[in-house]
């Protein structure tokens, strides 16, 4: 994880000054907002994770001409929506071929249960127990 406090990121963001309000209230609301801490997802730094921000820009650029993730990795909950969509499509086929229903959603989330994920992208720890989400470090 990666915090930083909202006020030190960049002179020019002040999301606390009101151009209408009174230079006093001004400078309390900046002291509270700098009490505020900001917590975001630190993007891995693995070559697999690379490689993989790496086709998602090019996919961006070339297929919807978007070009924003140019300078920057792309954003790890991205990476995680896809590999859930990996998981999710993996515990679908088992569904079918079981002779299950796509509309099953029950029968569907029970073959995620105790099912890791590992194969080509693997980009971040994944798997899923009976319980509910679980880390597997392997």
């Amino acid at each position: 994880m990666y915090s930083s406090s909202p006020a030190s990121t960049s002179s020019n963001f002040k999301p606390w000054h009101n151009a209408s309000d009174t230079p006093e209230r001004n400078k309390l609301a900046k002291k509270a907002y700098e009490a505020v801490l900001m917590v975001t997802a630190r993007s891995p730094s693995s070559h697999r994770y690379r490689n993989f921000s790496s086709q998602v820009k090019k996919i961006a650029r070339e297929e919807f001409e978007y070009s924003a993730y140019e300078d920057e990795t792309v954003n790890p909950y991205v990476a995680g929506f896809f590999e859930g969509l990996l998981v999710y499509a993996a515990a679908l086929n088992t569904t079918l071929q079981q002779n299950g229903s796509i509309t099953d959603g029950r029968h569907i989330i029970s073959n995620m249960w105790n099912r890791t994920f590992g194969g080509k992208y693997r980009l971040l720890p994944t798997g899923v127990e009976r319980e509910g989400w679980g880390w597997d470090t392997s």
